[in-house]
């Protein structure tokens, strides 16, 4: 009965929503980072002290209370929580928004019963919808599932309520990433997907919900769904629910998806249906329109239909893989992945032509001069398990940190390989022994992306390091992480440490680094609105604007990189098509940084819902540093987790035309 009593709550707001609309005079936020207040504040919540935070939150001064709730959502603090929940009820929205955001953050099942007894069904003026609409969104991310039922039976919100929509929207969502979904919500999802009467927002966030959540039954509706992607104008929503009908894996999603792909004009959604044909038998109708896809004029497109043959490929056409690969002059990714697919699908049995693979890729190894295909080229050999000395010789033991992450891969591919044992026969026991030393070699290399990979192979069961390490014991990797350089190398340490503790039988341990980087508040007292960071890359002009509001410390140290010059010269490292462009690793690898590290940094002001956000890259809280990333497309999947702090106003061309090994020559600010 008592989630009956919240339903009738949340249902409250449809009667309230048709009351007459006040302006809400309450807020008051005033971001001045010249005030000394402020940004003491803020320096609290870089160093993490929740006990000071705690005290701005009864702080008569609206800001103030605000800027503690933002600096919780950021640490993400559980001790924070009691100190949180009187604001659910502020008088300012936007402070008891922030709380209700951080609470979110904070996901702690325990915070359910505190969001919902703060929703305001007395809300006649609409002096709280922003918060109302946040507890629905923070309730998605530590509810339950009978909290999910509760939220998936409110059908009474109208087509002009778009914050409660997109909170709900979101709040479903989030169930559906934590993998907690039901029938009910996914019809729901449906209904708000192909309604264009819906707001933008509510349709993309029910869009991706279709997109991103697993294990989702799509029943006889799916064929409306099917006729909403052909007539469906919008790109974003497009490209997500190409992805949603070919869940059904019905004949109707697939020929809607074939139909689409040839008049389709947006590269990322070709792409999206390439990645859905992977839910569909691999058979003549299906793989013509992929091996059509190999000579698209973008080669996002073309990759990702190479890299559809790397993961669905079948043995029988092995050998055209690697024929197409061969003719293939201009496009080293394009190329390199058709081999990997040719060598990972050709049965084990075709020795003689895996080995003569092996010879054309050396001798194309041997040519080139470019890092980034020479790591495709090892990726592209270590889907043959009998190449793991010569991907040890070419890859582990080169100098060049690219090629040693990418040999570490490569034999932690090979010892993973489900071929393993049929490849070697009785001798298996022994080759994985000799590929776990050379791991071993790796752990102990002092190189950070080759420690990684191997710390990061030791703690997969299947391997069996624990057996391996029974004899001979691990003590060494204290050793190891003891000389690992932080918070130069946090990533790196927090793999070893893993490992560590997965070795022990310990519980495994998430080290946070310490605070060790102030903030430099003469850039944040110079910023505004106007300020530009320009990303020259060999290809063109990246111009972003910076949500330095949101996320000052982000900013100050992006443009302090700049003005030193930290990123000139360096490489965009990571490309994944439909997704982001990374840079400013200092090794070229993904596993370089600078010898310090900043803080996340949440708010809920900004979210992945559009393409061209600049995000810092991490590998867990608090431990940004120099790498970025900028999105091709929404990735709401991302939110909370991967702090904003910026946008694309002028490239996006060059954003999605961009390669790996694409060089950025300078990045100039301009105040």
């Amino acid at each position: 009965m008592k989630y009956l009593g919240y339903l009738f709550l949340f249902s409250f707001l449809f009667w309230a929503s048709c009351m007459p609309y006040e302006e809400n005079t309450l807020t008051n936020i005033q971001l001045d980072y010249s005030d000394s207040i402020l940004k003491r504040l803020i320096d609290h919540q870089d160093h993490r002290n929740t006990d000071s935070l705690a005290n701005y939150l009864k702080s008569p001064i609206p800001t103030y209370r605000y800027v503690a709730c933002q600096a919780l959502a950021s640490s993400k603090d559980k001790d924070g929580l009691e100190h949180l929940y009187p604001l659910l009820k502020d008088p300012v929205d936007d402070v008891r928004a922030s709380a209700i955001y951080a609470v979110g953050q904070i996901g702690d099942s325990t915070s359910v019963e505190p969001l919902l007894e703060a929703f305001d069904r007395l809300d006649s003026l609409r002096m709280f919808t922003q918060s109302n609409g946040m507890i629905l969104e923070a309730v998605g991310k530590c509810g339950n599932k009978d909290h999910l039922s509760m939220m998936t039976s409110i059908k009474t919100y109208g087509e002009k309520d778009t914050l409660l929509l997109l909170g709900q929207t979101r709040g479903i969502y989030r169930f559906g990433l934590r993998g907690i979904s039901n029938n009910s919500g996914t019809k729901l999802m449906m209904d708000y997907a192909k309604n264009d009467k819906f707001p933008h927002e509510v349709r993309l966030m029910a869009s991706h919900y279709l997109y991103r959540t697993k294990n989702i039954e799509l029943d006889s509706t799916v064929a409306d769904l099917c006729q909403q992607v052909k007539e469906e104008p919008n790109h974003n929503i497009r490209m997500a629910l190409v992805t949603g009908i070919a869940k059904s894996k019905q004949d109707i999603a697939l020929e809607t998806l074939k139909e689409v792909f040839k008049k389709e004009e947006d590269y990322r959604v070709k792409i999206n249906i390439l990645r859905a044909m992977s839910f569909f038998e691999y058979d003549t109708t299906s793989s013509t329109l992929v091996f059509d896809a190999l000579k698209d004029k973008n080669p996002m497109v073309a990759y990702t239909a190479a890299d559809y043959f790397y993961h669905n490929g079948i043995s029988e056409d092995g050998r055209t893989y690697r024929n197409i690969a061969r003719e293939i002059k201009d496009d080293w990714r394009l190329k390199y992945r058709l081999y990997a697919a040719a060598n990972k699908n050709l049965s084990v049995y075709y020795t003689i032509a895996k080995t003569n693979m092996t010879e054309e890729l050396v001798a194309l190894f041997n040519q080139s001069n470019n890092r980034y295909e020479k790591a495709a080229i090892l990726d592209a050999l270590s889907e043959f398990e009998w190449n793991y000395p010569k991907i040890r010789q070419l890859g582990l033991y080169n100098e060049d940190p690219v090629l040693k992450t990418a040999g570490a891969n490569g034999l932690v591919k090979i010892l993973s390989s489900k071929n393993f044992r049929k490849t070697f026969g009785e001798n298996a026991p022994s080759d994985a022994r000799r590929i776990k030393r050379y791991l071993v070699e790796a752990l102990m290399s002092k190189d950070a992306g080759a420690i990684t990979v191997a710390a990061s192979a030791v703690q997969n069961s299947k391997l069996d390091f624990k057996g391996f390490f029974s004899h001979k014991g691990f003590a060494f990797m204290d050793t190891v992480l003891m000389n690992i350089p932080l918070p130069l190398e946090i990533e790196t340490y927090k793999e070893v440490e893993k490992a560590i503790d997965y070795l022990k039988g310990n519980p495994i341990k998430d080290t946070k680094p310490v605070y060790n980087h102030p903030i430099e508040w003469e850039l944040v007292e110079n910023l505004n609105s106007r300020v530009r960071g320009i990303i020259q890359t060999n290809k063109g002009k990246i111009v972003l604007e910076f949500f330095h509001q949101s996320a000052p410390a982000s900013v100050a140290n992006f443009i302090r990189l700049a003005k030193d010059g930290y990123f000139d010269g360096k490489t965009i490292h990571r490309v994944v098509p439909n997704f982001v462009i990374q840079g400013g690793c200092s090794r070229g690898d993904g596993y370089g940084s600078a010898p310090f590290t900043i803080r996340s940094e949440f708010s809920g002001q900004h979210y992945y819902n559009d393409e061209g956000y600049l995000g810092m890259a991490s590998a867990g809280n608090d431990t940004e540093s120099t790498q970025w990333f900028i999105t091709h497309s929404p990735t709401p999947h991302l939110d909370g987790n991967y702090t904003i702090f910026g946008k694309v106003r002028e490239g996006m061309d060059i954003v999605h035309n961009s390669q790996m090994g694409d060089v950025i020559e300078k990045v100039v600010i301009k105040f």
